[in-house]
């Protein structure tokens, strides 16, 4: 009888050091979405873009950003793009055509619990090659709500207002077609 329990005893404590020993079961992690900004353009008619950020549920940093083409009309997603929000450093590039960057978002340092500065890059010439850039920043309003805003310098009469909507009108020459974009309209929260 002793040995049967001494057997019992130390299989139970065998049993016990395995399962301290077997991993669990993997965290979830819940991703938060926020909708950044609506993007548009004068090229792909019924089609926009939504700029999201994606926040981890238990300590708010920013885990990824996501571009999601829409069909306007219907509201169905056509296509989603997701990359790790540490990849802003080296720049993500939100729209290509024929393997060159046409948009890209990058920050050179940011806080990924508070926001920060970010350049937005955009092809004006495919041709030549050039590029120009607008500074944006992503950040928390009073209302702890996160959102785009122009840097104070650039804002003028469009202070503090967050951006809801990005218009990006194309570059055409003749006889080529597009060939870049000439200029980034933006739409603002009405305060």
């Amino acid at each position: 009888m002793k040995t049967l329990m001494s057997f019992a005893i130390l299989i139970s404590l065998l049993s016990f050091s395995i399962l301290a020993k077997a991993p669990g079961p993997k965290a979830f992690k819940l991703l938060i979405p926020v909708n950044l900004v609506t993007i548009k353009n004068d090229i792909d008619k019924g089609i926009k873009y939504s700029l999201k950020i994606h926040l981890d549920d238990t300590t708010g940093i920013i885990s990824e950003l996501a571009i999601l083409m829409i069909n306007e009309k219907s509201g169905k997603v056509l296509s989603q793009t997701v990359h790790k929000a540490s990849a802003l450093t080296s720049g993500i590039i939100l729209h290509q055509e024929k393997g060159m960057a046409v948009i890209k978002l990058s920050a050179k340092a940011f806080d990924f619990y508070k926001g920060g500065p970010l350049t937005l890059t955009y092809l004006t010439n495919g041709i030549s090659k050039k590029y120009a850039s607008i500074r944006l920043e992503l950040g928390l309003d009073s209302t702890k709500t996160w959102g785009l805003t122009l840097p104070t310098e650039e804002k003028d009469m469009e202070y503090d207002k967050k951006i809801t909507e990005m218009f990006f009108k194309s570059k055409k020459v003749f006889p080529v077609g597009t060939v870049g974009i000439s200029k980034v309209d933006f739409k603002f929260t009405a305060e």
